[in-house]
């Protein structure tokens, strides 16, 4: 018996078989489809997708075996002999009267192979994996159209070995991706955080009151928006966050700081997620809102209400409503003050939203009602 020879790129080609993530694995119907209709074509008893690494052939998919019937040794292989000439089919029409394979175990003992034809199966680096083949046990031959048509069906095995090589390398990018937008979300929420701790020490150095508010009040858009990446981080979905999530976070943000002004906060949001360049808007209107209904809605710390709803219309319209029970704006607001610093900031947020804006003031109170897409 002759053993197969070695092929004299052996070292990448079991690299790129290896990579393949293909040896022992479980049966997968794509490839057993594949051997089923090289055997109903061919009429052969058995179909083999066979892949040759360094010490056997294994089978990952078999048609007409014993499904115990895992792999053979290399050494006594036929598919060995067939992936020394990757470009060709290799026939051997009687088994039995071929100087190579006469007395080769799998012809003299079980399973008694008689007939082979095995086509080379060819990664997209250009190396032969294994073959598609067929096996009978008695003598026959195949016509040049036959060999064509074996050709075909390993070519479609390649592809289909292409296409998981593929997906392994997306999903391992993708991973390693994802891990790095992970680390990108968390070094950023904690930057962010670093900046508000420094604020908040500028703050209380300085004895000026309006300055030491306006600071803090920087400070407070800064953490809502560290809020956001430390979502994102926790996030399954690195580029989308859980809104409800969200809003709880910043609201229990927030009761902090107005914590010497009982405010009772109702909340109805859905459940649903949003990306990142609305998320961040949205969470600095209501950071806003909240932060202007604190200093100016709620002279006393008796029943002071929030309400704040979201509403998500079929037609991906978003409705943001925000509701205070304060004393509401004087009648002649826009007029007296035409650019205060909070209206302007709200107005700015809504149009990074695409949104449109409506003001309500009463005597019960404020009402921002925000329409836009999402």
């Amino acid at each position: 018996m002759q053993a197969p020879s070695i092929p004299k790129n052996e070292s990448e080609r079991l690299n790129e078989l290896y990579d393949s993530g293909l040896l022992d694995t479980d049966k997968e119907s794509d490839f057993d489809n594949l051997t089923n209709l090289a055997s109903s074509i061919f009429g052969a008893p058995i179909s083999i997708i066979t892949l040759v690494d360094e010490n056997r052939q294994w089978f990952k998919s078999c048609f007409g075996l014993p499904e115990e019937i895992k792999d053979t040794p290399r050494e006594i292989s036929f598919c060995g002999h067939a992936i020394n000439n990757p470009s060709e089919v290799l026939v051997i029409p009687d088994a039995r009267l071929d100087n190579v394979f006469s007395d080769n175990p799998l012809v003299s003992g079980d399973p008694n192979i008689v007939f082979y034809a095995g086509a080379p199966l060819i990664s997209k680096n250009g190396y032969p994996l294994g073959t598609l083949c067929i096996i009978d046990f008695q003598p026959r031959n195949l016509k040049q159209q036959e060999v064509e048509t074996l050709k075909i069906l390993s070519s479609q095995v390649s592809k289909l070995i292409d296409l998981r090589l593929t997906n392994e390398d997306l999903r391992k990018n993708l991973k390693e991706k994802n891990v790095l937008l992970k680390e990108i979300h968390h070094r950023v929420k904690n930057n962010l955080q670093l900046v508000s701790s420094l604020l908040n020490l500028q703050a209380n150095k300085i004895n000026n009151e309006g300055f030491s508010n306006a600071i803090k009040s920087s400070q407070d858009r800064i953490r809502s928006m560290a809020i956001v990446h430390e979502k994102l981080y926790q996030s399954k979905y690195l580029s989308e966050v859980n809104i409800k999530s969200y809003f709880d976070a910043l609201i229990e943000e927030k009761s902090k700081v107005t914590s010497n002004k009982d405010i009772n906060f109702s909340l109805e949001i859905p459940n649903v997620a949003f990306t990142i360049d609305k998320v961040i808007p949205i969470g600095l209107l209501i950071n806003e809102m909240i932060t202007n209904s604190y200093k100016h809605a709620f002279n006393s710390s008796n029943d002071n209400t929030i309400k704040i709803q979201l509403v998500i219309k079929a037609n991906d319209e978003g409705i943001l409503k925000y509701e205070d029970n304060g004393t509401g704006l004087r009648q002649d607001y826009r007029v007296a003050n035409p650019h205060s610093m909070g209206m302007d900031l709200i107005e700015s947020f809504v149009d990074q939203l695409d949104g449109k804006l409506d003001l309500k003031s009463t005597t019960k109170g404020l009402a921002y009602t925000i329409n836009f897409q999402w």
